[in-house]
């Protein structure tokens, strides 16, 4: 609608700044299902409507661990 493409990726930023990019792709591993993954290619959980919590859980998780590590 306004000319943004969306590319099977999310930005997720803190508040104070501590960001974290998920894709979604197929995890060879898995029979090809589709996944979340970390930017550094971490896997999060399956992306379906099942995980979604666990996806959440995870990523906040990142968010404290990156946020931990910029503040030493």
């Amino acid at each position: 609608m306004r000319g943004l493409t969306v590319t099977r990726m999310l930005h997720v930023e803190d508040v104070a700044g501590v960001s974290l990019t998920i894709t979604c792709r197929p995890r060879p591993e898995d029979g090809g299902r589709l996944w979340f993954f970390t930017d550094d290619g971490a896997p999060v959980s399956e992306a379906d409507g099942v995980h979604e919590a666990d996806a959440i859980l995870h990523i906040l998780g990142c968010l404290a661990r990156r946020a931990e590590e910029a503040a030493r």
